[in-house]
């Protein structure tokens, strides 16, 4: 689900006048490298959220729509100050999110609530590209979707697609949970690779975390603009 363009694309759009806006960041954890240090950081968070009445949990799947639509408020508040955004719509949300279904992962759908409501949430998917590339001319029917689903336990790399809290409750160590779990929850499946992608460069809180969880920066995606004279 990441965009992908030639390298020689960006000399194309500089010549054609087009100038950097801003960078987005690809971080990459081994969990090889990985210590105890954000787990013993999450716990204390944790504790101390629960003080505030503030709790993290896994997604509900069985009640999978109601779910769907408090994340998807979430989503559009939390996200709405970075550059380009636009608010997605119940129907584009769900759409995404009956896709994403199949290849989910319970334990990778993380809701952070507060007095019943929504206030962050996070998600992981499997890197099913491990799987699709076995797959013949990769057409999912009719035996190829088969090969997925059985096979999805065994893929050992994953992406932290999104991660945010909304506005008034960032600050207090929920993103902290959140990377925690993720992180014991990726090396008791035996998860090798972690991807979070994409970052803003200019996200400090985030890119100063990641960078404390020993994660390295290993792909940039470059947004560029052109001043457009009448």
């Amino acid at each position: 689900m990441m965009t992908y363009n030639f390298p020689y694309y960006q000399t194309l759009l500089e010549q054609s006048g087009y100038e950097k806006n801003v960078d987005l960041i690809a971080y990459n954890f081994n969990m090889d490298d990985y210590d105890d240090k954000p787990l013993k950081v999450m716990e204390s968070f944790r504790q101390r959220l629960e003080k505030k009445g503030i709790t993290i949990r896994k997604g509900n799947l069985k009640n999978f729509d109601e779910e769907v639509k408090g994340v998807k408020e979430t989503y559009n508040q939390a996200w709405d100050q970075n550059i380009g955004f636009v608010p997605m719509t119940d129907d584009e949300f769900k759409y995404l999110a009956k896709d994403l279904k199949m290849i989910l992962d319970k334990d990778f759908l993380l809701v952070a609530e507060h007095a019943g409501k929504i206030i962050g949430f996070a998600l992981c998917i499997p890197d099913i590209n491990e799987v699709l590339k076995t797959i013949k001319r990769g057409r999912l029917f009719p035996t190829g979707i088969w090969k997925l689903l059985t096979r999805k336990k065994k893929i050992k790399g994953i992406r932290i697609i999104a991660l945010g809290v909304t506005e008034h409750y960032r600050r207090m160590g929920i993103e902290a949970v959140f990377y925690g779990i993720i992180m014991q929850k990726a090396r008791e499946k035996g998860i090798q690779r972690t991807e979070a992608s994409w970052i803003l460069e200019t996200n400090d809180l985030m890119n100063r975390a990641l960078l404390n969880m020993k994660a390295m920066p290993y792909k940039k995606y470059r947004i560029l603009q052109k001043s457009l004279e009448s």
